[in-house]
């Protein structure tokens, strides 16, 4: 029996490589650009500075 999770991880491996046509580049652009998306968005959490917390009272 297939598991459920395995069937929805297909399905969205099978839209995105349809959207970019399966070609290789195009779907390695678009991986790269999602990546470098995670990426900066870390950086911005990190490079905040931390708040100390107050009691409240």
């Amino acid at each position: 029996m297939e598991d459920e999770i395995i069937r929805e991880l297909r399905k969205i491996k099978d839209e995105i490589g349809k959207e970019h046509s399966y070609d290789v580049k195009r779907l390695g652009s678009y991986l790269q650009g999602k990546d470098g998306m995670r990426h900066k968005s870390k950086r911005h959490e990190q490079s905040r500075p931390e708040q100390p917390v107050t009691p409240a009272g």
